[in-house]
């Protein structure tokens, strides 16, 4: 596999296009739905980039995320 790209969205179609296309460009690619599980994920695992929504589910925002992420890490996030 490719380089891993982190996808932090709860649209679902949005979800599901974006991991089709990552996918094919030969990425492996995770999906989280909620910045905090992305959070949690980030703890556990590493990545070459984070590609994120704005508006999620679970109270933390987009660039609220982006900011708890800079904090331990400076992976290229595009929001």
């Amino acid at each position: 596999m490719g380089k891993r790209i982190l996808v932090v969205t709860a649209v679902v179609g949005l979800k599901d296009t974006l991991n089709e296309f990552l996918l094919e460009l030969g990425y492996e690619v995770s999906l989280v739905a909620s910045a905090e599980k992305a959070l949690d994920w980030l703890k556990q695992h590493q990545t070459d980039l984070v590609l994120t929504d704005n508006i999620m589910p679970g109270g933390m925002y987009g660039l609220q995320l982006i900011q708890r992420i800079r904090t331990s890490s400076c992976v290229p996030i595009i929001f």
